[in-house]
């Protein structure tokens, strides 16, 4: 999770500050002479970064052969990736997209603090899973966006000229 200050909340819950958690994503569309070339220069390149990548079925489109790459790379690498994927061929357009996932997470927080409190009060061992389960999927929410904004992900999209 990003360094953030934190904030006093209702039932003691610590919450984050205000865009201290980015998720971050880039569209790449690259058009290149020979894709299969292109295919392998992309996977060396993930590789080269520790990203992983999945790489799609080619698909033809308007007479031309295109081919998606999903790549997941740690965010302190993706500048450096986007930067060598760009050299596969002419880039024909690139977008990239932040998204503050902040009061997101400060709201499940809060609802897990609410729910621990209604645990620690409840007798009722049906209602004690109940809640131990909300519990459980809301800690499971928390960790998919403490992943997702420790990496970016690259959407490659690579057209045969």
């Amino acid at each position: 999770m990003a360094t953030a200050t934190v904030a006093a909340a209702p039932h003691s819950v610590a919450l984050i500050s205000e865009g201290s958690m980015m998720a971050h994503s880039t569209t790449l569309r690259v058009n290149t002479t020979d894709l299969n070339s292109g295919k392998t220069k992309a996977s060396a390149l993930a590789a080269e970064a520790g990203a992983t990548l999945s790489v799609f079925p080619e698909e033809q489109k308007d007479g031309k052969k295109t081919v998606f790459i999903r790549i997941t790379v740690a965010t302190d690498k993706a500048d450096s990736l986007i930067n060598g994927l760009s050299t596969l061929g002419v880039t024909a357009s690139h977008q990239s997209e932040s998204r503050d996932l902040s009061a997101s997470y400060n709201e499940i927080l809060v609802l897990e603090g609410d729910l621990k409190e209604r645990l620690d009060k409840t007798e009722d061992p049906t209602e004690c899973q109940q809640l131990e389960a909300q519990a459980a999927s809301y800690r499971q929410q928390l960790a998919a966006w403490d992943e997702e904004v420790s990496k970016q992900t690259i959407s490659l999209w690579l057209e045969e000229e």
